[in-house]
């Protein structure tokens, strides 16, 4: 038995299939039958019901409303209970010997008819069944009951525009909100009838009007008329067919029948018609295509949100017509926790006001049960001390409703942000009354107490599991307004009431703080060699629930608490400028950021780091269980990470993780906590070991994906200017590196990321320069054409922007955290010289002493710190543009001259393809999830020594005894950090054994791939990480060497140079050494004396603003004036040159690889 339930708007249609036992089986085909029709029946007032039933019995005939007379063989018992069913259930039957098609329910059928499809193919060997076609006529009754939210449509972009500001501002004046004495209730259904009033009247939108509302009504106009005229001369479209008639009905007649002046007139009228309607086409995609620029650069200044975010606004507002649209998905199949699917919108609104309901301890009630229960008022325990400051203000609600945000979804009473916002002054003076009324009768309307649930998955875990979903609560924007105001109100006494590193309460406060801080922490114990962990919280509680022993202060109930505390060496000097040995002791505490909390630990000893932990971890839990909070001990969610450094790591692993899983046991509490290699918060991915490298790969990856959301419909646009394109990326492609302030922007990991975004911005460029070409473009130039700011300007800007929250809002023991780490202060320093360098006397002096003008500062003059920051950044952007330009140029004569050195040519920037640039890419991501989730912390147990090579590696037993031997000889925890010393260890024990050059590079590349396989478990147990980086290289320098060896012959360091390592070293390049190392010319040189124009610079930089696919392909060789590309040329013919060049150009940077040619030259 199956049976499918289909939902399509308002109408439910059950379809079944069913086989029936047969008649020798009484007993199981009634029961068969009862079952079916248990299963139906809920369905046959709500649903058409269509099925087939091979029913291995005959139905009774003439039964009223179920069959017909037409008989078919005797009826039976199987027959005569299967219609007693269908009577039952509303249901019509057609036969088809002993297979019957069933239709009914709560469908009326009129009409049917039936027939058997004999030219069916069904595919099988035998035609011993076939297939029967009902069809029939009727009345389906849609569901009833059907309830929907009342979501009225309003065009809020007119309300924000000047006509729409002053319409609202009319309309408000003229309120008049009713007596002191009516209910608070009656207060808000009088003013929200009101404001609907004035959206009806002046901003409802047509159901059939334009969808696409980023073009302006001039347009929409313009169209009109357009369609209006083309229907009107529409009988000009035969013209010329029925000219050519008349003109051969003259011809072939000799009759005059005025075809000549039927053209001259007709003719021309045509063309006019035709012209104008071309003209008022051009005219109407020229207005669509600047509307819609405008709109995105819009779209983009305003930013906020996430890239799906902004791509759903951009839709939303028709931009990419209905090819933009998303295709129709329906929802998740989601299970209660009896394990019974939720079958329909009533199934799924109880189980989500359950789940949440019990999240939030509340009580699932019915609307008319709510409306009708007494007011319970609040509950006053103590007297109330007030006076008139605390009551609200009109000023106070003016600057709430101009502090709204705009296209926010509005709650039940269909009220949005935008008309509240629209004239703060006026609707501030029209809801005042109510808010007083609320706050001094301790009353709130009942409409603002209630609100849209929604859920919302967490993109994690199963879609079918309603754990795996968080509430999202939508409530009356009136109500938004109202309680906003109170928490500015009551906003000192929540920051008094949390402790100094509870954040996220508090405003300017950004999540970067306590990652920040954490970041902090690794930072520190890896400077100084320590071991460090950190334990992450994760409850199962909707809301962080407040308890004093972990949000509002230190744990002290304990005794053992303090040794879980390592002392920080300062505490007030809160200073950039103050060194780690200034300030006093302060204890080490939690970060907590809204409801997510984190605790650093760090130990001088490996094993009293984790002994410190386990205990932190026993503490913390048991607090939560004692408050009634329940952490979430999955992995990926309550965790612990952990780095052990120095002597007696490998023994404090065999005696904590002993039992060989990824868990930290806890005896005391019975309980064990997941160790992960790294950990996901808010402000990125964390990871003790102090490498951002899983932190860059997880951010690019989340940058591509939104760049793939929008490439077709943005990015790769081309109808839309590279600019705008621009923008779009960096507001929403460029907005997923949000953490930058808390990089510091030097090493591997940063060259990861800042190389990564700028291939992602190449992307933008694909249409311009298609295929391989793409890939030549180095990085300097992308940002050229594209006028995009480098990942380190922007990182500089972030930075900055976090230093002012600081100095604002900083806790002072995130101010301890960095000074005693130093590094991430060093960054800024430099970044605050950097700030003043052109600009002294506008800031104060770079000292400890001038911070508190600095403090001043950032926390009274903000936005002219943000208008001084953005220009010096536009400068060094055009620095960066200049120096670069230059650096280009002079690539271009270096691509040039390499092109002619003796030898195989490189790969001008050594990519291959796109190809496998993305193949590398998508191997990297998943090498490093297949780390993350096969990470465990136990000491790894030799089961075979050592590891074996592959069953088809064909060695003999002298070649496993040598690798054998070269695996005991390296793997040593005393092996020096020198290449030539590992280089002779390698080279005295495979030098033992009778081999060959090409078995020994076998094995010792065998080796390398086991090194580079488990290098992170040998950095931890024998190796340190210059080690491990010592050992590969010198693998690696036994693999590229013959051996023995004589002195080798080093390669070319002029040659096959990208563009980022030319421009590097481009002050110190030696030209002359390339210039001799060139081909040599075999002929008769001859001289050439060659003049370059005064007006070189102007050539030069023309040329320069020139980048398109032929420039590109040419190494930029097209850039350089044409005098300087001839002298090249002739040079590289082996001829004598001598260059006469202004003397701006021997001045000029440029003219570095052109000495030689110089009149004064030596040579």
């Amino acid at each position: 038995l199956l049976i499918i339930s289909v939902t399509i708007g308002n109408v439910k249609i059950i379809i079944f299939s069913a086989h029936c036992p047969h008649s020798g089986q009484r007993e199981e085909a009634r029961s068969f039958l009862q079952h079916l029709r248990r299963e139906l029946r809920p369905h046959s007032s709500t649903a058409l019901i269509i099925g087939g039933i091979d029913l291995n019995g005959r139905m009774t005939v003439e039964v009223s409303g179920v069959t017909g007379d037409l008989q078919y063989g005797d009826q039976d018992e199987t027959g005569a209970e299967a219609a007693d069913l269908c009577k039952d259930l509303g249901l019509w039957g057609t036969e088809h010997r002993i297979d019957y098609l069933w239709q009914g329910g709560a469908a009326a059928v009129h009409e049917a008819s039936s027939r058997i499809l004999t030219g069916f193919d069904s595919g099988s060997a035998g035609d011993d069944h076939w297939p029967v076609l009902a069809i029939f006529r009727g009345i389906l009754q849609p569901i009833k009951d059907i309830v929907r939210l009342w979501r009225p449509r309003y065009d809020t972009r007119k309300m924000l525009t000047k006509q729409g500001k002053e319409t609202i501002t009319e309309a408000m004046l003229s309120y008049m909100p009713p007596q002191w004495s009516t209910h608070p209730d009656d207060h808000c259904q009088h003013l929200t009838e009101f404001l609907h009033g004035i959206m009806r009247r002046h901003f409802t939108k047509a159901l059939d009007g334009p969808r696409a509302s980023y073009i302006p009504n001039i347009v929409w106009e313009k169209r009109q008329k357009k369609i209006t005229f083309k229907a009107r001369v529409r009988y000009r479209a035969s013209l010329w067919k029925d000219l050519l008639l008349r003109a051969f009905l003259q011809w072939g007649e000799h009759k005059d029948y005025g075809f000549a002046d039927l053209v001259a007139k007709q003719g021309m009228l045509y063309q006019i018609a035709a012209f104008a309607i071309k003209f008022v086409t051009r005219d109407i995609k020229t207005g669509v295509r600047k509307a819609k620029e405008d709109f995105l650069r819009c779209i983009a200044s305003d930013g906020g949100g996430t890239a799906a975010d902004v791509l759903s606004r951009i839709k939303s507002a028709g931009v990419g017509g209905s090819m933009a649209r998303q295709p129709f998905k329906p929802l998740p199949l989601l299970y209660a926790e009896e394990g019974q699917p939720a079958t329909s919108c009533r199934d799924r609104d109880s189980l989500w006001l359950h789940h949440f309901g019990q999240q939030e301890l509340g009580t699932v009630l019915k609307t008319a049960d709510f409306l009708a229960e007494p007011f319970h008022p609040i509950y006053v325990d103590e007297e109330i001390n007030w006076s008139t400051e605390v009551l609200p203000s009109l000023g106070d609600v003016e600057q709430t409703l101009r502090s709204l945000t705009s296209r926010k979804a509005p709650g039940l009473d269909a009220i949005p942000s935008e008309l509240l916002k629209a004239a703060p002054g006026p609707t501030a003076a029209a809801v005042h009354s109510l808010f007083l009324k609320s706050m001094l009768t301790l009353r709130q309307p009942l409409q603002w107490n209630g609100g849209i649930l929604f859920e919302c998955w967490k993109r994690s875990g199963s879609q079918s599991d309603p754990a795996m979903y968080r509430s999202l609560y939508v409530s009356s924007m009136l109500g938004k307004t109202y309680h906003k105001l109170l928490r500015n109100k009551v906003q000192p006494e929540v920051d008094a009431g949390l402790h100094s590193f509870h954040l996220g309460a508090r405003r300017g406060t950004p999540v970067s703080m306590p990652s920040l801080y954490i970041l902090a922490h690794i930072r520190k114990c890896a400077r100084r060699g320590i071991s460090s962990s950190i334990l992450f919280l994760d409850t199962h509680a909707a809301y962080y629930r407040i308890i004093r022993q972990l949000a509002l202060g230190h744990l002290h109930n304990d005794t053992e608490v303090l040794q879980v505390f390592k002392r920080f060496s300062l505490e007030p000097s809160d200073d950039p400028y103050a060194d780690e040995n200034s300030g006093i002791p302060h204890e080490e505490g939690d970060a907590t950021w809204a409801d997510d909390s984190a605790w650093p630990v760090s130990g001088d000893t490996p094993i009293g780091l984790l002994t410190k932990t386990r205990r932190l971890c026993s503490l913390v839990l048991s607090s939560c269980y004692q408050h009634g909070m329940q952490p979430n001990l999955r992995p990926n969610k309550t965790s612990v990470i952990f780095a052990l450094r120095g002597q007696g790591k490998v023994a404090a692993r065999q005696r904590i993780f002993g039992h060989a899983k990824a868990t930290l046991r806890l005896p005391d509490l019975e309980k064990e906590v997941p160790v992960a290699l790294h950990y996901k918060d808010l402000g990125g991915m964390v990871d003790c070991r102090n490498t951002m490298a899983a932190e860059a790969k997880r951010r690019l990856g989340i940058a591509a994906t939104a760049f793939k959301q929008g490439q077709d419909l943005l990015y790769l646009n081309v109808t839309i200017k590279l600019q705008v394109r621009v923008q779009l990326f960096a507001a929403t492609v460029g907005a997923t590196f949000h953490n930058l302030a808390q990089w510091i922007p030097s090493g591997q990991d940063w060259d990861i990321l800042s190389g990564g975004y700028t291939r992602l911005l190449r992307r933008l460029l694909a249409k311009d320069f298609p295929g391989e070409t793409l890939l030549h473009i180095p990085p300097a130039l992308v940002h050229i054409i594209s006028g995009s700011w480098t990942l380190e300007l922007l990182a500089r800007r972030a930075r900055l922007s976090l230093l002012g929250s600081l100095a604002r809002a900083a806790p002072e023991l995130l101010w301890g955290a960095l000074q005693e780490e130093q590094t991430w202060l060093a960054v800024i320093r430099e970044d605050l010289q950097w700030l003043v360098d052109k600009a002294t006397d506008e800031w104060p002096r770079l000292h400890g002493s001038a911070w508190p003008e600095w403090r001043t500062l950032f926390a009274n003059a903000s936005d002219w710190v943000k208008r001084r920051t953005k220009r010096r950044l536009k400068e060094d952007f055009e620095g960066f543009r200049a120096r670069h330009k230059v650096t280009l140029t002079l690539w271009a004569v270096y691509k040039k001259l390499e092109a002619a050195l003796p030898g195989p040519e490189e790969g001008w920037e050594h990519i291959s393809s796109k190809h496998m640039d993305a193949v590398l890419a998508t191997e990297l991501l998943w090498k490093g999830k297949r780390e993350a989730d096969d990470y465990n912390p136990s000491v790894p147990v030799d089961s075979t020594s050592p590891l074996e090579p592959g069953a088809d590696s064909g060695w003999d037993d002298v070649q496993k005894s040598a690798h054998a031997d070269l695996c005991h000889a390296i793997l040593d925890r005393h092996l020096p950090a020198v290449e030539s010393r590992i280089l002779d260890i390698v080279k005295e024990t495979v030098g033992k054994f009778p081999l060959y050059q090409d078995e020994m590079d076998d094995i010792v590349d065998f080796v390398r791939s086991e090194v580079t396989e488990v290098g992170a478990e040998l950095m931890e147990d024998y190796w340190t990480a210059e080690v491990a980086k010592t050992v590969d290289k010198a693998l690696q320098s036994f693999l590229n060497d013959h051996w023995p060896l004589d002195e080798p012959e080093r390669p070319d360091p002029h040659k096959g140079m990208t563009h980022a390592a030319f421009a590097s070293q481009v002050d110190s390049f030696q030209w002359e050494h390339i210039w001799n190392a060139t081909k040599e010319l075999h002929g008769t040189p001859e001289d050439y004396i060659i003049k370059l124009s005064s007006s070189w610079e102007t050539e030069w930089r023309s040329l320069s603003d020139v980048v398109d696919v032929s420039v590109v392909n040419g190494h930029l060789w097209g850039w350089l004036p044409k005098a300087l590309r001839e002298v090249v040329n002739r040079a590289l013919q082996g001829h004598r040159i001598t260059l006469h060049a202004p003397a701006s150009f021997w001045r000029h940077q440029i003219s570095a690889p052109f000495w030689r040619f110089s009149p004064l030259h030596p040579n």
